[in-house]
């Protein structure tokens, strides 16, 4: 028997590729938490940790805290999102770097799209546990705030990785990310697996479209 003719030389060559690994952590990973917790939504399971989590966070509250969270939450949201994503797109038409503009435009509007259409399917309740200084009327289930902030700030980074601004873009991208997603718990407007869910499906979907474009995306934006 010719053992190089086997698949395992291939098998470990395959997982010694980094696009294995991004595969396996961007996409898969996050795309099975989501289902996990989407399918217990879909049951209409309470989730012990959802309320237990959020009563914590609570207890943390304070004026000031408030008009932090707000101005967090107010930065993450649908305008402060829409004004940075315009002005990193502008950016890259300057460059004429239309590929890595394609790609970030796609990243932001398919979170947006998605979130409201995963609104739509699952009808979750929003969280009423205490009054919210910024009450929510619309469904729970994911967090639009946590799902564009996750797709637009991974977008970010996968743009500046080929570019000595990864760290600070990496580190500051992520900071903000978990600053409004923390912010949604504190205002008592988001289930914590709201939150989680919304990670999962944005991560997921980022890295999708950057393995689509990951020829263009090698170069310098």
């Amino acid at each position: 028997m010719n053992l190089s003719s086997t698949p395992a030389p291939k098998v470990r060559s395959l997982v010694l590729q980094p696009i294995f690994w991004l595969g396996l952590l961007g996409l898969v990973l996050p795309t099975l938490g989501f289902a996990l917790l989407a399918g217990e939504i879909a049951r209409h399971q309470p989730l012990p940790w959802d309320n237990s989590l959020l009563l914590s966070i609570h207890r943390l509250a304070s004026p000031a805290l408030d008009r932090g969270m707000i101005a967090i939450t107010k930065a993450g949201g649908f305008l402060g999102m829409l004004l940075l994503v315009i002005g990193v797109l502008g950016y890259l038409a300057l460059r004429r770097r239309w590929d890595q503009a394609v790609f970030f435009g796609l990243a932001a509007a398919g979170a947006e799209a998605g979130n409201l259409l995963l609104k739509a399917i699952f009808h979750r309740v929003r969280p009423d546990l205490w009054p919210s200084p910024t009450p929510e009327h619309d469904y729970s289930f994911p967090s639009g705030h946590a799902m564009g902030g996750v797709a637009v700030m991974a977008g970010l980074i996968v743009l500046a990785w080929p570019t000595r601004a990864r760290w600070p873009v990496l580190i500051l991208g992520s900071a903000f990310a978990l600053a409004v997603s923390f912010s949604r718990l504190y205002l008592g407007v988001h289930f914590p697996s709201d939150v989680l869910a919304s990670w999962g499906a944005s991560l997921a979907w980022v890295t999708l479209l950057g393995l689509v474009f990951r020829r263009s995306l090698t170069a310098r934006p």
